[in-house]
């Protein structure tokens, strides 16, 4: 009996887990231009200065917004393809913990996340 109600709870959770993710992805979604924008310039300035660790750059402050600007649209990009990637693994890994069989776990998880 409780190994039936801890799959359960597995699959309770990872349900939740679903849900909170696609709430972080709405909440990112709703943000205005200007804020999204200025995100993800702070992320993208965080890669590069993290980059000028291990590959040496010039440490002017002018060098490292010339590479935030060139690099900001493809930040953004992996970004967005990150998320709905997580999301995809989410979604597979609780139709698997709800059972669905074979193949239709993708099919399903792939109409779950286009919706």
């Amino acid at each position: 009996m409780s190994i039936v109600k801890g799959s359960r709870l597995v699959m309770i959770s990872s349900w939740n887990v679903v849900v909170l993710w696609v709430m972080l992805i709405f909440t990112l979604s709703i943000q205005t231009a200007e804020q999204s924008a200025g995100l993800s310039s702070k992320v993208t300035e965080i890669i590069v200065k993290a980059v000028s660790w291990v590959v040496p750059i010039d440490p002017d402050v002018r060098t490292i917004d010339k590479m935030v600007k060139q690099i900001h649209n493809l930040v953004r990009k992996f970004a967005h393809g990150g998320l709905y990637f997580v999301l995809g693994v989410l979604v597979i890994n609780s139709f698997i913990k709800t059972e669905v069989k074979r193949f239709k776990v993708y099919g399903y998880a792939l109409i779950f996340c286009v919706v």
